[in-house]
């Protein structure tokens, strides 16, 4: 069956390993391209698709959603040979800093977490500081309950890695898994292995559990894995140590935690002794 150019474009990106979510990204909004124009983008102008931006933009799409659409458009249109494509320019992002759990907040969570499971789940996310969908991926074999290691198989970025996890989560998860040892780690009542969705509605549910509102402070996932680099930075880690253990390539990526640990920029700043001696 012959494929059209945007089906052998998303045949590259296959071929070159990117992750499923990043095929269906680019596919979602590829095809929405063309649903909404009519036409594929690579047959259309710089114009044409600044104005179709400009729509996306209008109907309601958030910085963050309109930078990822124009990053695509302006891939595809390099793959097709376009030399123009570098006159889409994506809107700069601002740079938001990550909101944190605090470890009592993490702790009312896995007291108020209903199963085993879900105590297990939010204890190895925390102190490992995986992603989401590393963690449902993960199967029993990939623990060594004994050092409390873990390792990560095909991260993002098709990246292999190890990280470590608390005495208190090894408990809980030896009590979890029973005499298992082998298959996925953490399974629904079906028996097949949980989805990034479940989680993250469990994770939700036992914020509120805990009390922590959630106009105040969301609880998802990848707070979790916030809070864990954050803490980490608090108690001296090494920034280059944390890089490891979060798996990211660049270190400048990283470094957006050494803006968010407000304890450890107040310690510095209070050992500067800016008092004047000044009586009041």
């Amino acid at each position: 069956m012959r494929m059209n150019r945007i089906e052998r474009f998303i045949a590259e990106l296959e071929l070159e390993g990117k992750s499923k979510h990043t095929i269906k990204t680019y596919k979602s909004i590829l095809n929405t391209f063309l649903n909404v124009v009519g036409r594929d983008p690579a047959d259309c102008s710089i114009e044409k698709i600044k104005d179709y931006l400009l729509e996306r933009r209008r109907s309601g799409y958030n910085i963050s959603t309109l930078y990822i659409h124009a990053v695509v458009l302006r891939r595809y249109l390099s793959w097709v040979g376009r030399t123009d494509y570098e006159s889409i320019r994506p809107p700069r992002i601002g740079r938001k800093l990550p909101e944190v759990l605090t470890p009592e907040e993490i702790r009312s969570m896995v007291e108020a977490a209903g199963r085993i499971r879900d105590k297990a789940i939010i204890l190895l996310l925390y102190t490992s500081g995986l992603r989401v969908s590393e963690l449902c991926n993960l199967n029993v074999e990939d623990l060594d309950l004994e050092r409390g290691i873990v390792r990560v198989r095909g991260g993002k970025g098709r990246k292999d890695r190890i990280s470590f996890f608390t005495r208190e989560a090894v408990d809980l998860i030896r009590q979890y898994i029973g005499q298992r040892r082998s298959g996925p780690l953490f399974i629904n009542k079906e028996g097949r292995r949980m989805r990034p969705l479940n989680v993250q509605r469990m994770i939700k549910k036992a914020g509120k559990k805990a009390g922590i509102p959630d106009w105040q402070k969301r609880c998802t996932p990848h707070k979790l894995r916030h809070s864990f680099s954050t803490h980490l930075l608090d108690r001296n880690v090494d920034i280059r140590y944390i890089q490891e253990l979060l798996g990211h390539s660049s270190l400048a990526t990283t470094q957006i935690y050494t803006h968010v640990s407000v304890s450890t920029l107040k310690k510095h700043y209070e050992l500067a002794n800016l008092e004047l001696g000044i009586e009041t």
